[in-house]
């Protein structure tokens, strides 16, 4: 706490979970009441080939009651390289957790075999398919029919109201770049061209404004010794 100075213990000891070799910060709530944190496996190694010895596991922690929730039975991870291979977010409002997975989501909608977006109500267990367009049906790749882009969470706008992703490539709902999908309306807009991790140089670290309307972000150019880093916000 900023204010009182006091440090509060968030994560499990790592000894009371079964084959977790640590924990992954997946945000906390503006109110500073919750915390996500992914529970990343313990894993083994022959060369560069590494196996996750159990799965990756979600979980809130409830500060003001002190709860721990588990959340492995609603967002599931495959593991690649012994970690998970995907990412999550906890919304500002605590309220929902946005996650990226290779796990199938039947009825969620999820028809297709590679990452997508999901948001998790936390106290329904609810879980919907944020990567769709305005009508509802699930974005592909354009010109692979029954393929799916990958997509990865970035952030929450609006008061929590909306989910950015981003996809690389043509897709059905468009060219590549940051989506945010409006969790009650269902309306898809752009809010981001191309891939920020490429276009202008390298960007990385993106940071949306709330409002969605600007993103704070690292560009670097030159290589070697001419590198450089610069922090820039630009508006949407």
């Amino acid at each position: 706490s900023l204010t009182t100075g006091v440090q509060t213990r968030v994560t499990p000891l790592l000894s009371s979970l079964a084959n977790v070799d640590r924990f992954q910060f997946a945000g906390v709530s503006d109110d500073g009441l919750r915390v996500a944190f992914i529970a990343q496996p313990t894993f083994t190694c022959n060369i560069f080939d590494c196996t996750a010895s159990g799965p990756a596991r979600m979980f809130v922690r409830d500060l003001a009651s002190g709860a721990l929730i588990n959340l492995e039975n609603q967002v599931r991870f495959t593991t690649s390289q012994g970690v998970a291979d995907g990412e999550a977010l906890l919304s500002p409002n605590g309220r929902t957790l946005a996650f990226s997975s290779r796990v199938p989501y039947p009825q969620a909608g999820d028809s297709q075999p590679s990452r997508d977006v999901f948001a998790l109500d936390i106290a329904s267990g609810n879980v919907r398919l944020v990567n769709t367009d305005a009508t509802g049906r699930q974005i592909t790749l354009t010109g692979s029919p029954g393929v799916s882009a990958n997509f990865s969470v970035q952030a929450f706008l609006s008061n929590s109201s909306r989910v950015a992703f981003l996809f690389d490539g043509d897709t059905s709902a468009g060219p590549g770049g940051v989506y945010a999908k409006d969790l009650a309306s269902g309306a898809l807009s752009r809010v981001l061209d191309g891939n920020p991790t490429t276009t202008l140089g390298s960007r990385t670290a993106l940071s949306f404004s709330d409002d969605g309307r600007k993103v704070a972000y690292v560009e670097g150019s030159g290589g070697g010794q001419t590198y450089r880093e610069v922090p820039r916000v630009l508006d949407l």
